[in-house]
């Protein structure tokens, strides 16, 4: 008999194939036993079956779990687990159970499929067991009450207030004068109502601020803030595989999606502060608070209280904004030079309404331009928009002096973006995407940043918003007609959110031909948009007592389901990995890390727990070529018994791979023990001694070329060459324009070998395809050339064309010595766009 508050751990199993004895183990400290576990008998039959496990333990006490499902050789379907706890509920679908668990023993197959988890026992006790921070994650569940808690005392208190002194509230005169601003009881209570907001949502933003690891993004920039340059101020233009932490900061800086700013204050920050995740974190949430003060202060005599309390209470719990003002990086800095921007705009246009043209720039406008475009370089396009704004009435009103000072601080990134260009293109490769994919995810993630979780309760509230508001923006403040201030400020919010619809359109050409709109580049008119909605909430034609309250509850509902997963483990656990590397790390020991321009994310824990020497024993490897390499060249110097742990992101898993298949890597290591840590991965490798006479027929060809008998000894291509895969068939793709050159000695020879196009080039759809690839093959010989054969394909137009195309049996004889080159090149037109070509089964032999 369970009682609510009870823990539970609910395995929902899809269609049992046997009847049989479920078991859930739960280790308090004394590992697993059978005292510690509860039973559960499953019957075999059709639908989803819950089965319910009642700890009787509080879930404080539990380190992890281990789930036995059954003792039968059977196929299982798992759809979620989940957790209950405190009238909490938490589940992992079936890609976060592959996440959050591992199996054990005598599992055959773990893996995902069309949502649900297919669990092949193999023996008569099948195990698998949870792998993330159990202790975490308990008291995650139970601060979510403390959240609610106040949240639900933010609403109660807000309801009160209205209910209380609604019949005070007066609609004709909202506006009223700065002399008589806090004259009134209603503008006290209004006023406490903004501070209480302040003081909440400052509380939200720095609320466990540090529970979650840092992530790669803000791994990148406090490596960059802490750990490079030391010894080195010279800047110079490099590729971002290239930087290390030898060279400065700038010229890390230069090879940064981002300018220096942000990463310039925290380093400047961390100097006095350190880099603990509390220190680094925290200039993001003063940001944002800064954010909530400054709009107040500056807007309390200027604009109508109840719109400033719409304006001051979004952005105060807009989970978007909460979210960044605690990651340490760009965006919240931004956001608040922004949203002081917008301020300082909005007493400028209230200026021109009441005196026909804008007063002269202010140190604080103009210092707003310069720092926003060297905060982010989206900064630059919202600038430049209010620069234009700006600039037409200036022209109109003869203000020469005015448009000098804005062009001047509009023209202070250049030198920057000069600076760094070479840097950026070095770096920075164009990528082809689905322009009709892109706007369609430019749409889903502009929904998810500003109606986070909670889509139908913002279906309902604009529903609420057309039913109620009869009369336009232009009416809603005063009847007066002669008030300026109450006939301007529809004209304001039209004109913020046609700044903001202005701003997305120009970042939508601006990254048509890139895969990701990512939500957090709205925040630069986050502010903007709030404030049109603040207007627009305060023309709602209903009682203050009816629309408040709707708004407290619709706001606070959609920040409790918001926040109810993020203070869960959900961001990459680098700490965690960390932590378990140096618990089990020897001075012997070798560390390696994928991808070098990463290497930066690694070390910051690393130092944190093993010391600054550290740096000597972490290798990086690129690809799978270079992880062969490491086993030839540099698992032969390391002793029997040393240790090599992979420290690698979940999405270069496959990097590390050849270190666990390949004989010339199992040779040299074994794997001992295998961790997951939320997309961060740890593999322990142990050196085995090694049998003499132990050799290896070239492995790093034998990788690279697997779909070869004969090896190139140089490729070149505009593209990276990769290994991919036609019709089930391992093929090399080198992109057009290309070519692959083969050393062979005199003789007659035979060539044979296999090309053609990827069918992803030419989709059977209205998207972007390829005009088509020449292939050849030429003998070169004393400076002579040859062409074997050549042909061009258009798989679009030629049905023919399409698939793997054998180029025949090519004899060639060679007098001395040349070289065979295959080469592919662009169409017609000379459009590389989705020139994707292959060649596959190359084999010079002699004839």
């Amino acid at each position: 008999n369970l009682v609510f508050s009870t823990p539970q751990v609910i395995l929902q199993i899809v269609s049992p194939e046997k009847s049989d004895i479920y078991q859930l183990f739960y280790d308090t400290g004394k590992n697993f036993n059978e005292t510690e576990s509860v039973i559960q008998m499953v019957d075999k039959g059709d639908g989803i079956k819950d089965v319910i496990f009642g700890l009787p333990v509080s879930l404080g006490q539990v380190k992890s779990i281990r789930i036995d499902p059954g003792s039968q050789p059977t196929l299982i379907k798992i759809k979620s687990i989940k957790l209950t706890s405190d009238g909490k509920e938490y589940h992992w679908n079936a890609t976060e159970i592959l996440q959050n668990f591992r199996p054990a023993m005598y599992i055959d197959n773990f893996s995902e499929k069309e949502g649900l988890l297919y669990i092949s026992s193999t023996g008569t006790d099948p195990v698998f067991i949870s792998t993330f921070d159990f202790n975490i994650f308990s008291r995650s569940l139970k601060d979510l009450t403390i959240v609610e808690g106040l949240l639900s005392l933010m609403v109660a208190a807000g309801v009160a207030i209205i209910i209380l002194f609604s019949r005070n509230w007066n609609f004709t005169r909202l506006v009223a004068s700065t002399s008589s601003f806090f004259a009134n009881r209603l503008t006290h209570l209004v006023t406490l109502a903004i501070i209480v907001s302040i003081i909440l949502g400052s509380a939200i933003r720095l609320y466990k601020i540090d529970q979650q690891s840092l992530w790669s993004d803000e791994l990148r920039s406090v490596g960059i803030a802490t750990l490079v340059g030391k010894e080195n101020n010279t800047f110079e233009n490099k590729h971002m595989f290239e930087v290390d932490e030898r060279d400065s900061f700038w010229t890390h800086e230069a090879t940064e999606p981002h300018p220096p700013l942000y990463d310039y204050l925290l380093k400047q920050w961390t100097s006095y502060f350190g880099a603990s995740d509390l220190s680094v974190r925290l200039p993001s949430a003063i940001f944002g608070i800064v954010l909530l003060l400054w709009t107040f202060l500056a807007l309390r005599k200027i604009i109508p209280p109840e719109t400033q309390f719409y304006y001051v209470f979004l952005l105060s719990f807009s989970f978007g904004l909460v979210e960044y003002s605690q990651e340490a990086r760009n965006y919240m800095l931004s956001c608040l030079l922004s949203g002081i921007l917008m301020v300082e705009f909005t007493k400028d246009f209230l200026y021109y309404t009441q005196h026909g043209k804008y007063q002269a720039l202010s140190i604080t406008t103009l210092s707003v331009i310069v720092l926003l475009s060297y905060s982010h370089y989206f900064g630059i396009p919202l600038v430049v928009i209010f620069g234009l704004i700006y600039g037409i009435n200036f022209i109109k009103n003869k203000q020469f002096l005015e448009i000098l000072k804005l062009f001047l601080a509009i023209c202070c990134i250049l030198p920057w973006l000069y600076l760094a260009k070479m840097s950026w293109l070095l770096s920075v490769a164009p990528r082809d995407f689905s322009v009709i994919a892109f706007y369609f995810q430019l749409w889903s993630t502009m929904m998810e940043f500003l109606f986070p979780k909670f889509g139908i309760l913002v279906i309902v509230f604009l529903t609420f918003v057309l039913w109620a508001n009869s009369h336009n923006l232009n009416q809603c403040y005063a009847e007066d007609k002669t008030d300026g201030l109450s006939r301007s400020l529809h004209r304001l919010a039209l004109l913020n959110i046609t700044i903001a619809l202005l701003f997305i359109l120009i970042l939508s050409v601006i990254l048509k031909n890139s895969p990701v709109f990512n939500q957090r580049y709205l925040i630069f008119i986050f502010p903007n948009m709030m404030f049109f909605l603040a207007v627009l909430i305060t023309c709602i034609k209903v009682k203050p007592f009816l629309k408040i309250p709707f708004l407290l509850g619709s706001v606070a509902l959609s920040l409790s389901m918001s926040l109810k997963d993020y203070y869960l483990p959900h961001k990459e656990q680098y700490r965690e990995a960390s932590r378990f590397i140096a618990d089990n790390y020897t001075n012997q020991d070798l560390i390696v890390s994928t991808w070098s321009p990463n290497r930066l994310y690694y070390l910051h824990y690393l130092r944190q727990f093993l010391g600054k020497q550290v740096g000597n024993r972490l290798l990086s490897v690129n690809d799978p070529t270079q992880a062969v390499q490491f086993c030839v060249n540099q698992s032969p110097n390391l002793s029997p018994g040393n240790k090599i742990f992979t420290f690698y992101h979940g999405t270069h898993a496959g990097v590390i791979t050849p270190l666990t298949m390949l004989p010339s890597c199992q040779k040299y290591l074994k794997l001992r023990e295998e961790r997951d840590f939320w997309g961060i991965g740890v593999k322990v490798f142990e050196k085995v001694t090694i049998s003499q006479g132990a050799t290896s027929d070239d492995p790093v060809k034998q990788l690279k070329y697997i779909m070869f008998h004969s090896y190139p000894y140089q490729e070149i291509s505009a593209y990276p060459v990769k290994e991919t895969s036609e019709n089930g068939q391992s093929v090399l793709m080198v992109h057009a324009p290309g070519e692959l050159r083969f050393a062979v000695k005199s003789g007659r020879h035979l060539l044979t070998c296999e090309f053609g196009i990827l069918s992803d080039a030419y989709p059977q759809t209205n998207m972007p395809t390829t005009d088509g690839v020449e292939f050849s093959a030429s003998l070169l010989e004393n400076g002579q050339e040859t062409t074997l054969f050549k042909r061009f394909l258009n798989p679009v137009q030629v049905a023919t064309d399409r698939g793997i195309q054998p180029c025949g049996e090519l004899a060639f004889e060679v007098k001395t010595q040349g070289d065979l080159v295959l080469r592919t090149h662009p169409g017609p037109a000379n459009n590389r766009n989705y020139d994707w070509s292959f060649w596959t089964a190359v084999q010079i032999g002699e004839k």
